[in-house]
């Protein structure tokens, strides 16, 4: 089996889970209507529509190549949603508001002024092609964003349990796999040359389904505590 059909067959299976998952949280959101499964079904609806694109550029193209970067590169957009709404989780499910105000003032900027207007910003240049802005642009959005999210983490004053711990590891994994992957793929386009992973969006998903099983045992400790 070649390198193709092993991603195609990894995008099934990713997108399968995935999407039982997000219908699972969201009759879950339904029944007990908190927003912490709202947000979190959310970004997960995000990312399946990222990665449903993916999968679709996988399965059309011959082979791997910087083509494959370029075609998806017009809908990072969905990406910053998935971030968006997974910092409102995040946010949500640590209590941060009432434990540390000061930082939910933080978090609520970082979306106002650095994700929101980059998001709207790459998917006007990208629909434009001023491919060298856009680079630059969710570049520095994602370094940004990865920075707050570390000094996030390791805050003190946020609430302390094995729930919060479990989230905190997925949450590492979540969002260091998508700024390697965001930097994979404008390295790629800018220097012209194919990526030295194939297909760099799987570190992306690989990040993502990480999160997931994380988020999964942290929900089990939490109905245990």
């Amino acid at each position: 089996m070649d390198i193709k059909s092993l991603a195609v067959l990894f995008q099934c299976f990713f997108l399968g889970v995935v999407l039982m998952r997000a219908l699972v949280l969201l009759g879950e959101w339904r029944v007990y209507k908190t927003l912490d499964y709202l947000y979190y079904s959310r970004y997960l609806l995000f990312i399946i529509a990222f990665c449903g694109i993916v999968s679709y550029s996988i399965s059309s193209e011959q082979e791997y190549s910087i083509n494959h970067d370029l075609g998806i590169m017009r809908f990072k957009f969905l990406i910053y949603f998935s971030i968006i709404f997974y910092s409102r989780f995040f946010r949500v499910i640590l209590d941060v508001d009432n434990h540390d105000p000061q930082l939910s003032t933080k978090f609520k900027r970082v979306e106002k002024y650095l994700l929101i207007p980059f998001m709207i910003l790459d998917a006007l240049l990208s629909f434009l092609k001023y491919l060298d802005l856009t680079i630059i642009l969710s570049s520095t959005a994602f370094v940004l964003y990865f920075l707050f999210a570390v000094n996030v983490l390791k805050k003190k004053r946020i609430k302390r349990n094995k729930t919060h711990y479990y989230l905190r590891i997925g949450s590492w994994l979540f969002l260091s796999c998508a700024s390697l992957t965001v930097i994979l793929v404008d390295a790629s386009i800018w220097f012209g040359i194919e990526s030295p992973v194939k297909y760099p969006t799987i570190i992306f998903q690989c990040g993502s389904f990480a999160e997931i099983i994380f988020f999964s045992i942290a929900l089990n400790w939490k109905l245990a505590e």
